[in-house]
């Protein structure tokens, strides 16, 4: 929780009564390797923040895993459109190693928005800075060959390529494995 207050402070100073009731309201939760926090059909009810550890956020299409995210330690996770409208979500939240994540619910975070309006500005920033993120990787996506994605991956994640496997991160890239194999061995 300490590195969330000290992430949290880097954008805007916590009043002390904010910090008092951030402690008060996050919650830890333990998550082993292949666990789920969110699953396709559920409303994703909580918004986390990675302490240590891996997850992946991905969807099905066709019966095939199509990941469509990576959280690692300081990031935050969350099925953004499901957890913003409160409705079913499409994706799924899973575990790639042993986790813990600190959490708040939505109507926490409605509690905090009401009660506490210089925490506006935090979430704003984080907002703004996932909305460049999944541009940034739109970009790469559609304006880059599949080397030039693999390169954009390492440039903007470079310890995730040694943590990610090989079937996740090509569903990611949207190349296939054997490409994922053929630019490392390049490397």
């Amino acid at each position: 929780m300490i590195a969330l207050l000290r992430y949290f402070r880097t954008i805007q100073p916590l009043s002390e009564t904010l910090r008092d009731h951030l402690e008060d309201t996050l919650r830890q939760k333990i998550i082993e390797k292949k666990d789920f926090l969110l699953k396709a059909g559920q409303v994703c009810g909580n918004i986390y923040f990675v302490e240590k550890g891996l997850l992946r956020s991905y969807y099905t299409k066709d019966e095939k895993e199509i990941s469509s995210g990576f959280s690692k330690e300081g990031d935050i996770c969350v099925s953004i459109e499901s957890f913003l409208s409160q409705h079913s979500s499409q994706e799924y939240i899973q575990a790639l190693e042993d986790s813990i994540v600190y959490y708040f619910s939505h109507d926490d975070l409605q509690r905090i928005y009401r009660d506490f309006p210089e925490f506006n500005k935090i979430s704003r920033v984080i907002l703004e800075k996932c909305l460049v993120q999944f541009s940034q990787r739109m970009t790469a996506m559609w304006m880059q060959k599949s080397a030039e994605r693999y390169d954009w991956f390492v440039r903007h994640y470079p310890d995730l390529p040694q943590r990610v496997p090989a079937k996740q991160l090509a569903s990611f890239l949207g190349v296939t494995e054997s490409m994922i194999s053929k630019v490392k061995s390049n490397r």
